[in-house]
């Protein structure tokens, strides 16, 4: 579990990114972010702190040989990134209090944002701020749910899906499982929604209705994962909590209660469960997955509650991928 959850500096080689990861590593990411139901869109900004591979002020070889394989590199002085659909409205580089525009070019082909990183000190961790809105109709790692298309029928309904490699049309990233990075996020949406993510809630401001998340372990950004609608909860045990529609909570209540026998079987199997909490979100029938392991809230069909606890055994085979990945 520990070497799932490392933020390697291996070098590797993934034909599905055309990332810089080779050269430039990101370490931890920082969402604010606003949710617009009128536009279907996400808008703010992302935070990416990035580590050079190196120390140096340096143009590389474009290819790194290793294990008898050519791998490029892409170190110079480019920061490469995977985004698709994504409108890159201003990318700055952040330095203590200060904050300084960098040239940016946006490939749709080859579907990667380039930053220019000229003259940069290749500092221990480098700071990245790309403001952007994510696109109504092209982003494929979120699906904007009317009213209509609900259980309740009362409010829209957000939800992300970003395996395999959705989480480009989400925010400018390194799309690839070779990369971990941790997370913090400020959400905001209208009230009277509420917002989840595959971290750990931290604050609720109710006057603005945003709200925080912290995800502590490394993740790779396919498990980045966010939920916006009319939710409510119910505590299955200290660390366990149910989420979905109103309508659905008292069905989720008993077809999900032995959820703690689980989790604590797993753990005297497979060693202890490090993710602190293990909460679940039972999404609307238009959900298309049986499940989805996101870290902290994985994403369960409704299909599940079948008033017998005769599918349960859905939420073991999600809640194994904690420690396996």
């Amino acid at each position: 579990m520990q070497h799932f959850m490392s933020q390697s500096t291996r070098l590797f080689y993934d034909p599905n990114s055309l990332s810089s990861f080779n050269g430039y590593r990101i370490v931890h990411t920082h969402f604010d972010l606003n949710v617009d139901f009128d536009s279907n869109i996400l808008d703010g900004y992302v935070q990416l702190d990035v580590k050079p591979l190196n120390n140096e002020l340096c143009t590389c070889s474009s290819t790194i040989t290793t294990e008898n394989k050519e791998i490029p590199n892409n170190h110079g002085n480019q920061l490469v990134l995977d985004s698709r659909h994504l409108n890159i409205k201003k990318v700055l580089l952040k330095s203590n209090d200060t904050e300084k525009l960098l040239s940016f070019q946006v490939d749709t082909e080859r579907e990667s944002l380039i930053i220019e990183m000229n003259d940069i000190s290749k500092d221990l961790v480098i700071s990245i701020i790309i403001y952007y809105s994510t696109s109504s109709t092209k982003c494929t790692a979120l699906q904007w749910l009317t009213k209509e298309q609900t259980a309740d029928r009362q409010h829209p309904y957000m939800f992300s899906q970003c395996q395999a490699i959705h989480a480009r049309s989400l925010y400018p990233c390194q799309d690839t499982p070779g990369v971990k990075s941790t997370f913090t996020a400020k959400i905001t949406c209208p009230k009277p929604l509420t917002v989840l993510m595959s971290g750990i809630q931290t604050k609720h401001d109710e006057n603005t209705n945003a709200f925080y998340f912290e995800q502590q372990q490394a993740i790779p950004s396919y498990l980045i994962a966010i939920a916006v609608g009319q939710l409510v909860s119910h505590d299955l045990s200290p660390r366990i909590r149910v989420w979905t529609e109103p309508s659905m909570i008292k069905q989720c209540q008993y077809e999900f209660e032995e959820a703690e026998q689980f989790l604590t079987a797993a753990e005297q199997l497979l060693g202890e469960y490090q993710w602190k909490r293990y909460d679940f979100l039972v999404l609307p029938p238009s959900f298309p997955y049986g499940g989805m392991e996101n870290p902290c809230m994985n994403f369960l069909t409704p299909t599940l509650l079948a008033g017998d606890r005769s599918l349960i055994s859905t939420i073991v085979h999600e809640m194994t991928h904690s420690w396996t990945g």
